[in-house]
Formats: structure tokens, C-alpha cells, sequence
């Protein structure tokens, strides 16, 4: 009923956040946030699973790299510019 996507709850971690890790990572994730009109589900994403198994195998170890990094180290501080 939900579309050719999985909700994955990120358990303490801000959805946007990781979302920057994983691409890092070469996966581009949607943060839930994203796709919710009140803005909620800020520590969701969205995982497409309508590729072949060969590439959804891919998808998971990169995620998986993402995830220990993120857990690891946290997102990365925010970039100040000061002109």
C-alpha cells in the first residue's frame, strides 16, 4: 500500500544529517521530513526498493558504511563562512 518505498526510522539521528553522510557514501537518501507536509519524521528516510537484488545488496552495504561513520564520528559540524 506504501508505494515501491520503505520508511526506516533512524533511531537519535537526524534524518537531513545522515542524509549528507550517505551521500558521501554515494547514496542519495530522502530525508522523511521531506515528504511529510507538517515537516515531521525528521529522523525517517525513504528507501526505494524496486531495484535488482544486485543493486539493492550495494545499496545496503554503502548505507551500512554511512551508518557506522554517522555513528561513529556524528554529522559533520556545519561549515561557517566568514567574509
Amino acid at each position: 500500500d506504501g508505494g515501491g518505498a520503505l520508511w526506516v526510522e533512524l533511531p537519535g539521528v537526524d534524518a537531513m544529517a545522515f542524509a549528507q553522510v550517505a551521500v558521501r557514501h554515494g547514496v542519495d537518501v530522502v530525508p522523511g521530513a521531506v515528504m511529510d507536509p507538517d515537516g515531521g519524521h525528521s529522523n525517517h528516510i525513504r528507501l526505494p526498493f524496486t531495484f535488482a537484488p544486485e543493486v539493492l545488496d550495494e545499496l545496503v552495504h554503502r548505507l551500512a558504511r554511512a551508518w557506522s561513520e554517522i555513528a561513529r564520528h556524528g554529522p559533520a559540524p556545519a561549515v561557517q563562512v566568514v567574509v
